[in-house]
């Protein structure tokens, strides 16, 4: 996700970067059946609080995420700065779930 995303951001050629975006967004929606299907797995007897809790912080984004862009596109002139801010939260998030969760653990 995150490479498509920074790649976007690189490349002048409108039909790129619509092609660049759909792929990211396609590898970032394959992982959302993972969420709901981890909290049932790990608290099978709070499944439906822990997906509730899951749910409510993910929701937090889809508030933050446009107050911030905004406020990244007018400081700066251009929305490159938010796709590369978004690169490194998605790579960050990737490289810390991928050292932190132990699947044999869960």
């Amino acid at each position: 996700t995150g490479i498509f995303t920074y790649m976007s951001t690189h490349t002048s050629n409108t039909s790129a970067i619509v092609i660049l975006l759909s792929i990211g967004c396609f590898t970032n929606f394959l992982a959302n059946s993972v969420f709901f299907a981890i909290t049932v797995d790990t608290t099978p007897e709070f499944a439906g609080p822990a997906s509730a809790l899951t749910n409510g912080i993910g929701s937090i984004s889809g508030i933050v995420a446009p107050l911030f862009t905004g406020y990244l596109v007018e400081a700066t002139g251009n929305f490159s700065s938010a796709f590369v801010l978004a690169t490194a939260i998605v790579t960050v998030s990737g490289i810390l779930i991928a050292y932190a969760c132990n699947p044999r653990q869960l």
